[in-house]
């Protein structure tokens, strides 16, 4: 990798933001100290879909697409609902904490929204902009799909003990060795980030 795979490859992962994260997990510390919600799920590989589908699954959930904050605009209803967000989670607040739990967030800047409800249907419902996009059967969200079993064949391959070479000088490979991005000194990009993040 080289300095350039940061913006052309940008696109491809899902970039974190530290400074979200950390005042996320300070709040979600200060929740959870005064029992403000029930349960709590990152919004990791799979989003919304894993994090709702996994808390979800033995009840029931409503969702409302609209509602979710959005890190990039035009985005349509399947890419809000799978897309990964490594500083946003999904906690379970009971409606008599919700203000409580919503003045916390706001107390340190934290966005926090109501995305929908959990219910006792067994049924995934989602809805964007007033229309019925999923109408699902939790049991089939989660065992629908038939499992396979495959058959594996390992052949052990046949392997020799390498010889290295050996010289009286290892002064080149030395120098190849550090000056490789896994082993070369990070002083630059640690700087970079202590300095200029969020930097006055």
């Amino acid at each position: 990798m080289t300095h350039e795979h940061e913006s052309v490859f940008s696109h491809a992962v899902q970039i974190g933001n530290a400074i979200t994260e950390k005042k996320t997990l300070d709040v979600l510390l200060q929740a959870n100290e005064a029992n403000l919600y029930e349960s709590i799920t990152d919004c990791g590989a799979g989003g919304l879909s894993s994090a709702i589908g996994e808390m979800g699954a033995d009840l029931g959930a409503e969702v409302d697409l609209d509602k979710v904050p959005l890190k990039y605009v035009g985005l349509n209803y399947t890419e809000i609902w799978i897309s990964e967000a490594q500083e946003r989670m999904v906690i379970a607040v009971k409606p008599e904490n919700l203000e409580a739990i919503q003045k916390v967030f706001d107390a340190e800047d934290v966005e926090s929204t109501v995305v929908g409800t959990f219910t006792d249907t067994k049924q995934l419902i989602m809805r964007y902009q007033g229309t019925l996009v999923c109408e699902l059967d939790m049991d089939f969200l989660h065992d629908g799909v038939p499992k396979y079993s495959r058959q594996g064949v390992w052949n052990t391959p046949s392997l020799t003990e390498p010889t290295p070479d050996t010289k009286s000088d290892y002064t080149e490979d030395l120098a190849e060795i550090l000056g490789s991005y896994n082993v070369a000194s990070k002083e630059w990009v640690i700087r970079q980030y202590d300095h200029e993040v969020q930097g006055g």
